[in-house]
């Protein structure tokens, strides 16, 4: 049985998804995967990712390992392009630690994992002013889509 999760980190948010096939797919057949199955943070319709890593110390919640995600985010420094998403081993707390450690640069982005395998994609973005959300996730055989919209997060001014 092979998995697939779906993981999203947009600055706020990291996503997670276990989709199971039991057999090879049909090429010709999508499968959309429903945004409530979804891990993310702050991402609205999703599961909340930061269960994986809350703390709480004298009554507040910490997430150390998102903040140290955000962190390797951050904003892009001008004149470079975001790089595309990638695949991490594992899924759940795992493809979190993963994502974790490529972000920081203590790990390369695969190009080549294992078959069989529990495997997450990371969809993310650096520091924006918008909340993004899912439109919809769909699945092939070869073929993740991942629609989204961004909201901008203007808090409007009282006169």
């Amino acid at each position: 049985m092979s998995r697939f999760s779906i993981t999203c980190g947009i600055t706020i948010g990291l996503l997670l998804n276990a989709v199971a096939t039991a057999e090879p797919a049909d090429e010709q057949v999508t499968q959309q995967i429903p945004i409530d199955h979804i891990w993310a943070w702050r991402i609205p319709g999703t599961k909340d990712v930061g269960t994986f890593d809350a703390v709480k110390t004298r009554g507040v919640t910490e997430h150390p390992v998102l903040h140290d995600v955000f962190g390797g985010l951050g904003l892009l420094p001008k004149g470079e392009k975001a790089k595309p998403v990638f695949v991490v081993e594992g899924e759940g707390k795992t493809a979190l630690l993963s994502a974790l450690a490529v972000f920081k640069k203590d790990k390369p982005r695969s190009e080549i994992l294992p078959a069989n395998t529990e495997l997450s994609l990371v969809f993310y973005s650096h520091s924006v002013a918008a909340q993004v959300e899912l439109v919809s996730v769909d699945k092939s055989a070869s073929l993740i889509t991942v629609r989204y919209e961004w909201h901008l997060n203007f808090r409007k001014s009282l006169s």
